[in-house]
């Protein structure tokens, strides 16, 4: 049953042949035994006759099954047990299913009551679990409401509050920006968009492994790549401007200069497909925030009379940020209203469907194997 609420990394199991972190074993294997016995077991043995093989078997369960349920647990503990309470009834449901596999009849029919009883509960253990996930969701509504009001109240102190901390400590740019065109850059210069930033050279061009816009393997063709550069110009017009000099001077650099931003940008157009409204006012707000990170460390070194003018036009930039922030905290709060409203309607859709849930369950569970 897929939760309303995913913390972070929650979903993302572990992949590869990677080690299992030291603190995440042990709360692995008590997870297993109580949903998975017959896989405890062979662990348990497998642990004392055959370490390799016991890890093995642990990685594989673990990236398959278990490891979203212990992130879970050590990231929110309390909907954890809502979760792990469904997975233990769908357990115990399974291992009587098999049960009644091997009974005969009369005997049978003890244990098929007692499995449409277990699945009644199964699908209360569900319900609760989207009440409770529900919950929280309007809990954040409330809590976003209170602080967009708060913050239409104070509109004038937050400007006043950011303008002062801005002028006493201007930020200092860390990536000044290069007085030479893009594509008269050595290539071995450390300060090339074709190198991270802790000089380990990139061995494979985006083209070569994973592209922003889809699955790795695959070329960007010219549209795509525009696409990109038209995000990346959003956030970071220095760096696209850059780019499209490094792409038009020297195409093997750009494409390795593509490849060194490929995960932030990968983000950045997922944002874009799911939602063009968000990421257009975040967008809009993190444009005004630099221009006024801009205009900030201009006035120490202004004269008098052109100092204030900058003084100004940083006043009205912040007060354009602030309207932007409103607009994009409106935006999440409609789109939270909407999300809440569906919750309902599909809650009480499953509520009237908890007959139809057992009786199709029950019918799967006892399907005779396929020979």
């Amino acid at each position: 049953m897929a939760l309303l609420i995913s913390p972070a990394g929650a979903a993302d199991a572990s992949a590869g042949n990677d080690p299992i972190p030291a603190d995440q074993v042990d709360t692995a294997l008590q997870i297993i035994a109580e949903i998975m016995p017959g896989t405890a077991n062979r662990l348990e043995k497998l642990r004392e006759n055959d370490p390799k093989q016991f890890h093995q078997l642990l990685r594989r369960v673990f990236n398959q099954r278990i490891g979203a349920m212990v992130r879970l647990k050590q990231q929110d503990p309390e909907l954890f047990e809502y979760d792990f309470a469904e997975r233990k009834l769908e357990s115990q449901a399974y291992i009587l299913s098999r049960r009644i596999k091997q009974t005969d009849a009369p005997d049978v029919d003890p244990l098929n009551d007692q499995l449409r009883k277990m699945l009644y509960e199964l699908f209360d253990a569900r319900l609760r679990t989207r009440e409770f996930e529900l919950t929280r969701l309007e809990i954040r509504l409330q809590s976003l409401r209170g602080q967009l009001e708060q913050q239409r109240q104070q509109k004038q102190a937050l400007i006043d509050k950011r303008y002062d901390e801005l002028l006493a400590k201007a930020p200092v740019n860390p990536y000044p920006p290069d007085p030479r065109p893009a594509g008269a850059r050595p290539k071995d210069d450390p300060k090339t968009l074709a190198r991270p930033r802790d000089d380990k050279p990139i061995t494979k061009p985006l083209d070569e492994s994973s592209s922003p816009g889809g699955s790795g393997g695959s070329a960007l063709n010219d549209e795509q790549i525009d696409q990109i550069l038209a995000v990346i110009a959003a956030h970071r017009p220095e760096l696209a401007q850059e780019l499209r000099a490094l792409r038009e001077h020297d195409p093997e650099q750009f494409s390795l200069a593509m490849s060194q931003h490929a995960p932030r940008l990968r983000k950045l157009m997922l944002k874009r497909r799911q939602d063009p409204k968000g990421f257009d006012l975040k967008t809009r707000e993190q444009q005004l925030h630099a221009e006024a990170v801009q205009l900030a460390r201009k006035v120490g070194g202004k004269e008098i009379y052109e100092a204030q003018t900058v003084r100004e036009k940083l006043r009205m930039v912040l007060e354009q940020q602030f309207d932007a922030r409103q607009d994009l905290l409106q935006h999440e709060l409609t789109k939270l209203e909407k999300r809440i409203d569906q919750a309902h309607a599909d809650l009480e859709s499953q509520r009237a469907k908890k007959d139809n849930f057992v009786n199709h369950r029950f019918d799967n569970l006892t399907r005779p194997d396929k020979k």
